[in-house]
């Protein structure tokens, strides 16, 4: 009886590390999403592009300060058609997968973009991806729709990732 004791006592301090290691994960990963997020509203996009998974800039040809340049020229763009964001929010990361020396996950996000007076809710998914045990994430916004092209581009992401149709909504 006491060795059942000490095990489940042992087993429960153990489940209770991991949860506690894994809430310090989410911490984490939303904290970084959420500092890219204000880097993006605030224009500041060679800051931004910090955060951006380099894989981005494979599919686009370029790098870090190209795909900055892109950013700048993409808003600009919106500017002139009296459009702009007005905020993006994230949700709770699903859970985070360990696999090829990488942690993963998905998480939410709403951006809401101003424009002709309504303001348009764009529900996305980001991916996240940490290769230094959670210390640093790169973010990639996906779609289902666009999966297969991107799995080339990153085997390394998990195929037990669930990505939820993106959608729009008007506030």
């Amino acid at each position: 009886m006491k060795r059942l004791t000490l095990f489940t006592f042992c087993a429960l301090n153990f489940a209770n590390a991991l949860a506690q290691a894994n809430k310090q994960l989410e911490t984490t990963v939303l904290a970084q999403a959420n500092q890219m997020a204000k880097l993006l509203i605030s224009k500041d996009y060679n800051s931004f592009a910090a955060y951006a998974n380099p894989v981005v800039f494979t599919l686009l040809k370029t790098d870090q300060k190209g795909f900055a340049d892109k950013m700048r020229q993409q808003m600009m763009d919106l500017n002139k058609r009296s459009a702009s964001y007005k905020y993006i929010k994230f949700g709770t990361p699903a859970k985070i997968i360990d696999t090829a020396n990488t942690l993963q996950c998905i998480i939410p996000e709403i951006i809401c973009i101003t424009a002709a007076g309504h303001d348009y809710l764009n529900h996305n998914s980001m991916f996240a991806l940490s290769k230094d045990h959670g210390k640093k994430w790169v973010f990639l916004e996906v779609n289902p729709s666009n999966m297969s092209e991107l799995r080339k581009a990153l085997p390394i992401m998990s195929s037990k990732h669930i990505i939820p149709q993106n959608k729009v909504d008007t506030k």
